[in-house]
């Protein structure tokens, strides 16, 4: 069974499907199966992806003219990499990761784009800033996923590759750090929501991250399509070296309970007998 498949059935199984519901968890490029085709809704996020791609694409140009590294993922990278039709995935923001010494320069480069910060009094942030121009949203990140997660982001960073949009090459995470990226950003919204792990013993739950299911079919989605391009073993390793709460174990566990083959045997085995952070620090 595909992916797709997967999650149409997951759905089916909820007997009130509604076009909010849909929209809320930005699932509304499957909205056809369920006898929504909101087309205007199709439009604008055309229109978005569009606006997008300009201020990208100017960014990136602006980028390698001063020599700044930087990697854009998620986003309309994710877009085109992921998607037969990229206008198909919600438009979001365009997150950036830049090295924190490059970040005033960037900032400059912003400002002249018109991209300025949406709050001018922010100065020191541990994971991003938001920029905005009012159409679009840019998030420049000092790290690439919140530190409190305690991720260690180096695979992540030292692996990448270039996908073209519009004809200009972006770099972003190669085939196989964006899984783990994919994986660890669900993580990240986990692990904000189960707030401690105290609340997790003294409640015995453990809710799932907002937008859940939509995180839960890109990763599956993703690893369909590249299953065999992906180092699984570099995946199952740099996981194996990080520290993870318990949250995760629960989170992987969720996203095969819809979709059964989205990882490889021994990676689903290895997710299970992980020794996972068992106490608060």
């Amino acid at each position: 069974m595909t992916t797709k498949e997967n999650i149409i059935n997951h759905l089916n199984e909820h007997n009130n499907i509604t076009h909010d519901f849909l929209k809320s968890n930005s699932l509304l490029s499957l909205g056809e199966y369920f006898g929504f085709d909101d087309i205007c809704y199709k439009n604008q996020n055309k229109l978005n992806y569009l606006y997008n791609q300009k201020i990208l694409c100017s960014l990136v140009k602006e980028l390698n003219d001063r020599k700044i590294g930087y990697i854009v993922f998620k986003g309309i990278c994710l877009a085109e990499m992921l998607y037969d039709n990229p206008v198909d995935r919600k438009v979001g923001d365009i997150d950036l990761y830049v090295e924190y010494d490059n970040h005033c320069r960037v900032i400059k480069i912003l400002n002249r784009l018109g991209i300025n910060k949406e709050n001018e009094n922010e100065c020191e942030y541990d994971h991003h800033i938001v920029l905005t121009n009012s159409k679009a949203l840019i998030e420049l990140h000092k790290n690439i996923l919140n530190p409190c997660i305690n991720i260690d982001e180096t695979y992540l960073k030292n692996n990448t590759s270039v996908v073209y949009i519009n004809k200009t090459p972006i770099v972003t995470f190669s085939l196989t750090a964006t899984i783990l990226h994919l994986i660890y950003h669900l993580y990240m919204d986990s692990w904000f929501l189960a707030g401690s792990l105290y609340n997790i013993y003294a409640t015995k739950i453990v809710l799932k991250a907002g937008r859940f299911l939509y995180r839960a079919y890109e990763i599956a989605l993703y690893s369909e399509k590249y299953f065999k391009e992906i180092n699984w073993n570099d995946v199952e390793e740099d996981i194996r070296h990080q520290k993870l709460c318990l949250v995760f174990k629960k989170m992987m566990r969720d996203i095969l309970e819809i979709f059964p083959n989205a990882f490889p045997d021994s990676f689903a085995q290895m997710i299970l007998q992980l020794e996972y952070v068992d106490a608060e620090e």
